[in-house]
């Protein structure tokens, strides 16, 4: 079994600071230096999040697309930033 160093503080951007692999993993990965200079390495500084306030008329939605078997959705996040609420749109019928 190999070992991984943890490193000391999260990965920004993900929920933990390893990334272990897990047992239904296919692909093996592995670092190697191809020339290439990381991102880390330039000095570049991340996007910062924007904030813009709205003032918006309506929380509802219109939705006019055939695939989709309702009239008008609830959209309380517009623009959300992780777009977690889009990957399943269900939850808000519950």
């Amino acid at each position: 079994m190999e070992y991984q160093r943890v490193p000391v503080e999260a990965i920004k951007g993900r929920g933990t600071a390893t990334r272990h692999p897990h047992r239904f993993e296919r692909d093996a990965r592995e670092a190697f230096d191809d020339g290439w200079e990381g991102e880390d390495e330039d000095g570049a500084l991340p996007p910062k999040t924007e904030v813009i306030w709205e003032t918006p008329k309506s929380v509802l939605g219109d939705v006019d697309s055939p695939d989709v078997y309702f009239e008008r959705s609830l959209n309380p996040y517009r623009g959300c930033e992780h777009v977690m609420w889009l990957k399943n749109p269900l939850h808000l019928a519950s």
